[in-house]
């Protein structure tokens, strides 16, 4: 592994492989900034298309160093195939952790015009839920993990943490808080904003 792409923990109790493309890494600095057990390690590696031979063959390697492997990627709506890739490639004793899609903006909202020009920017929930098929999306997902026999999946919803109501900010002017760097992208303030949610549901599951 390389290392300038591993936090490194104080014990060899757990380790999250983090691997995914742009989407995934909207998450790393939450991980970063998220307060884990001491004894758990961090590694990320950044690719357009998961789990690969070598990918596959350095997490198993993985299990002889440490206590427990978590695997850890986002699924988008177009990408539902790579969960019966990640459940067919790694061994049953791996925990897979599925981050998932954040909001996305409609076309015409430019996040970070908004904020040079001091203006509220919104958005809502209904229209990216229409075009990008969610209702199904999350279904999907949930429904894959209901079926995995072995109970080794777990799914971190981030989309009703950044907008638990139909109507959000991607910039709020009075809270002077940018989530969003573009369309589907998030700020380091917008990944960071989840981590109070975040550290429940580690607490909650590991």
């Amino acid at each position: 592994m390389r290392k300038e792409c591993l936090k490194e923990g104080t014990s060899n109790n757990r380790i999250f492989f983090i691997e995914g493309n742009s989407h995934t890494a909207n998450y790393i600095p939450l991980f970063n900034k998220t307060k884990f057990a001491p004894g758990d390690s961090i590694y990320y590696e950044h690719s357009s298309k998961i789990l690969d031979f070598n990918t596959i063959k350095k997490i198993h390697n993985l299990e002889n160093i440490y206590n427990e492997v978590v695997y850890v990627t986002n699924i988008e709506n177009y990408n539902f195939n790579n969960l019966a890739l990640i459940d067919n490639s790694l061994n049953k004793k791996i925990k897979i952790l599925i981050l998932s899609t954040v909001p996305n903006l409609n076309k015409n909202i430019n996040p970070l015009k908004c904020l040079i020009k001091k203006i509220d920017c919104k958005y809502s929930i209904d229209d990216d839920f229409d075009k990008r098929n969610l209702k199904n999306y999350f279904f999907k997902i949930e429904n894959f993990i209901e079926l995995d026999s072995y109970n080794r999946f777990l799914f971190y919803n981030s989309y009703e943490v950044m907008c638990p109501s139909d109507l959000c900010y991607a910039y709020n002017l009075k809270e002077d808080k940018l989530t969003h760097r573009d369309i589907s992208h998030l700020t380091i303030e917008g990944s960071i904003f989840l981590e109070e949610s975040f550290l429940n549901f580690y607490k909650e599951n590991f």
